[in-house]
C-alpha cells in the first residue's frame, strides 16, 4: 500500500501535475497534456529488448494491471513504451504492421488507459538488430541505401501513426526516435526528424509528437537544433551525467564501467580518495580519480537542468526529460542521493520526467512478477514515499 500522491506532495514537496511543467499557451501543446508528463517511469524489457529474450517479448505476466494500478497509487501520471521497430514493422520497404504484436500493443493501450496512465509510445531502435537500419544506414544521403531506409522509416511511421490515430491525443504521445546517434551531423538528423514529424502530422494531426537532438538524446544534442514549425511538439533530452558515476559495475559499454564500484555521490578530489585503492584496474582507476576532480553535486545537477530549460524558454517550447537513472550497482545510499537531486532540479525547473527504469537494472520495483513492491528508497527519493510494512 502507498500513501495517496496527496500526502506525498506535502511530505516531499513534489509539485502537482498542473505546476510541473505547466506552460503558456503559445507554445501549442495543451497544459493539461503536458501535466500528464509530470512524473513518469519507462516499461523497457517488454516491448523492447525483453528480459528472456524472444519468449518475454509482450508477455503479460511481465507488467500486469496491478502493476499498473500501484503506480497510479504511487502518483506516476504517465509511462514512456520503448517498442523494438523489428517486432513491429514486417516489410523491409516499410508500410506493413506486425498484425500479432500490434494487436498485443493495443492490449497494453487499452491497459494502461484503464489505470489512468498516459503513455508515451516511443521508437526505440538502439541496441535491436534494426539499429543498423533505422540509424547507421540513414547517416549518408547520397547513397541509394540510404534514400530507401529513409523512405521505409518515414512509411512505418506513417503506418504507426495511422494505427495510432483513433486513440486520444490526450493520453498518447508519440515519440520519433529513441536516442539519434548521427556522430557529429545534428543537421543530417535535423532532416529525417523534420520529414518524420511531418508525415507522423499528416496522420495523426491531433497528437503531441514528441522530438529529441542528435548526441544520444542529450542537453547538448537538443541545445544543437531548431524546432520546427509544428507547435504540438515536446522536446525530450536523456540524463545520466557523470557516466562514471550512473553506471559504475555495469558489464555493458565502457570498457572501465565494470569495475568501478564504491563510486560515491555527491564527490570531491578529497572525498574520492578513499575509494581509489579498491578499483584494481588502472584505466578504471584513473577515470574516478577524474571523476572526483569534477565535483559532482546537487549544484552542478541542476547547472546541467537549467540550460535545458532556458533552451525551452528561449524557443517557447515544452522540455521533457525521457530517461535518467543510476543503475543499481552502485551504492544505495547514493544511487537514491543522485535521484533525489535530479528529481528536485527537473522539478524546480518545472520539467516533466520519466525515470529509467521500471523492472530493468536500474530498477522502480524489487521482486518477481506477483511479488513485487515498488522500492521504498527509489520511491522516496523521486518525491513520493511508501506506508509503513
Amino acid at each position: 500500500m502507498v500513501i495517496p500522491l496527496v500526502l506525498a506532495a506535502l511530505t516531499f514537496g513534489v509539485a502537482t501535475p498542473v505546476e510541473v511543467g505547466a506552460v503558456e499557451p503559445e507554445t501549442g501543446v495543451p497544459a493539461e497534456r503536458v501535466a500528464k508528463l509530470a512524473r513518469g517511469v519507462n516499461l523497457s524489457h517488454w516491448y523492447w529488448s525483453p528480459v528472456n529474450g524472444a519468449k518475454g517479448f509482450a508477455n503479460t505476466a511481465w507488467f500486469t494491471k496491478d502493476d499498473a494500478a500501484a503506480l497510479k497509487t504511487l502518483g506516476i501520471t504517465h509511462v514512456r513504451l520503448p517498442i523494438d521497430p523489428a517486432q513491429f514493422f514486417t516489410n523491409k520497404l516499410g508500410g506493413r504492421l506486425h498484425p500479432s504484436n500490434i494487436k498485443k500493443l493495443d492490449a497494453t493501450l487499452d491497459m494502461l488507459k484503464d489505470a489512468g496512465l498516459a503513455v508515451v509510445v516511443d521508437l526505440h531502435a538502439l541496441g535491436t538488430t534494426v539499429e543498423a537500419e533505422y540509424e547507421k544506414k540513414l547517416k549518408d544521403p547520397t547513397q541509394k541505401y540510404t534514400q530507401d531506409r529513409e523512405k521505409a522509416f518515414v512509411k512505418d511511421w506513417e503506418t504507426l501513426a495511422e494505427h495510432l490515430s483513433s486513440r486520444s491525443p490526450d493520453s498518447l504521445f508519440l515519440e520519433l526516435l529513441n536516442e539519434p546517434i548521427f556522430d557529429e551531423d545534428a543537421k543530417r538528423w535535423e532532416a529525417i526528424q523534420l520529414k518524420l514529424a511531418n508525415a507522423v502530422r499528416a496522420k495523426a494531426p491531433s497528437h503531441t509528437l514528441i522530438l529529441t537532438g542528435n548526441d544520444w538524446g542529450s542537453i547538448h544534442g537538443l541545445k544543437l537544433i531548431t524546432p520546427i514549425a509544428d507547435k504540438n511538439v515536446i522536446y525530450t533530452f536523456h540524463f545520466y551525467e557523470p557516466y562514471t558515476f550512473t553506471h559504475q559495475s555495469a558489464t555493458w559499454g565502457s570498457a572501465n564501467w565494470k569495475f568501478l564500484k564504491d563510486i560515491p555521490y555527491p564527490c570531491d578530489a578529497e572525498i574520492i580518495k578513499a575509494v581509489l585503492p579498491g578499483i584494481k584496474d588502472d584505466s578504471a582507476r584513473g577515470e574516478a580519480k577524474w571523476y572526483g576532480g569534477q565535483n559532482w553535486n546537487a549544484a552542478k545537477i541542476e547547472d546541467r537542468v537549467k540550460a535545458a530549460a532556458e533552451w525551452s524558454k528561449a524557443n517557447a517550447t515544452v522540455v521533457w526529460c525521457g530517461e535518467f537513472g543510476v543503475y543499481r550497482g552502485a551504492p544505495e545510499k547514493y544511487r537514491t542521493a543522485w535521484l533525489a537531486d535530479f528529481r528536485a532540479a527537473l522539478d524546480k525547473n518545472k520539467i516533466g520526467w520519466c525515470m529509467w527504469d521500471w523492472g530493468g537494472t536500474f530498477g522502480m520495483i524489487n521482486g518477481e512478477p506477483g511479488k513485487r513492491e515498488i522500492d521504498a528508497g527509489t520511491a522516496k527519493a523521486l518525491g513520493f514515499t511508501t506506508a509503513p510494512k
